[in-house]
């Protein structure tokens, strides 16, 4: 109750000010026990994705075109910013993680993501689903699929932002990682993942494909 009657009198809803009550009192006891609070945080995929999508790229765009690019932004991301291992691993087509699909099916089921969530009330056959396993694996897409944030959200994404010091800090390294890697052309943007973490296209069936492109790139 007082700390409803507090949050009325600041005009804010009481459930943010508790987080932020909570976040100070974390932040004070993490300082005294000499831990590193942005070593300990573990962000979610959605979290990730809507934070990514939240942020614009080189262009000043936010949108993010296609599965492959969202899968290997996303990857560059765990690599560089989550402490702990991620869930990619080497497959037919370099890193893959089927949670960023379901993630984003989620995040549009909320209202988050634009477009229809791809969602059936009856079973699958096994036919779609071999289908739909091996669109998620390709290496190209069928149809460009345009990932973008809905007005409600960016007002989530803000909301994670300034929820806590933590995440004001990984808006920033993604928004910074994202300038750096979304590039205008997948091939570059593939090409810079093999080549900087070749552990993860030790089953990649286009190996060799990615390496004489970059050469040939690389060409005076």
């Amino acid at each position: 109750d007082d700390l409803k009657s507090r949050a009325h009198q600041l005009r804010r809803p009481y459930h943010r000010l508790a987080r932020e009550w909570i976040e100070v009192a974390l932040v004070r006891e993490e300082e005294a026990l000499g831990i590193d609070s942005s070593r300990v945080l573990r962000p979610v995929m959605k979290e990730l994705i809507v934070l990514l999508l939240h942020s614009p790229g080189r262009r000043g765009e936010e949108a993010i075109r296609g599965m492959t690019r969202l899968q290997k932004l996303l990857f560059v991301i765990e690599q560089k910013v989550t402490p702990e291992p991620s869930g990619f691993y080497a497959y037919n087509y370099g890193p893959f993680n089927n949670e960023v699909h379901d993630a984003a099916e989620a995040l549009r089921l909320a209202g988050f993501l634009r477009g229809a969530p791809r969602i059936k009330a009856a079973m699958p056959s096994f036919e779609e689903m071999m289908a739909t396993a091996q669109q998620r694996m390709g290496p190209r897409e069928h149809s460009t699929e345009v990932f973008t944030l809905t007005e409600s959200g960016h007002e989530a994404a803000e909301r994670l932002k300034r929820s806590s010091q933590a995440y004001e800090q990984l808006f920033a390294n993604i928004s910074q990682l994202r300038k750096d890697w979304d590039t205008v052309e997948l091939d570059e943007l593939v090409e810079r993942v093999y080549a900087q973490w070749p552990e993860f296209t030790e089953k990649s069936l286009i190996r060799h494909e990615v390496a004489e492109r970059a050469a040939r790139r690389r060409e005076p």
